[in-house]
């Protein structure tokens, strides 16, 4: 999920220089991609989310 959004990201950063977007189009941007770095990939744990791999059994050693 996380190489969608950035993906998603890289193609409005591509629509935002082509169109030469005003400097609130600009802000929009910024503070959305922050917003989804300083929250998205915490929770989702770097994008996947279900990659962590954890036994509750017991453990060999």
């Amino acid at each position: 999920m996380g190489c969608f959004i950035f993906i998603d990201y890289l193609i409005g950063l591509i629509v935002l220089i082509r169109i030469h977007a005003p400097w609130w189009a600009w802000t929009l941007y910024i503070i959305s991609v922050l917003v989804w770095l300083l929250v998205g990939i915490p929770i989702g744990g770097g994008g996947g989310g279900s990659d962590n791999k954890t036994s509750d059994g017991p453990t060999q050693e």
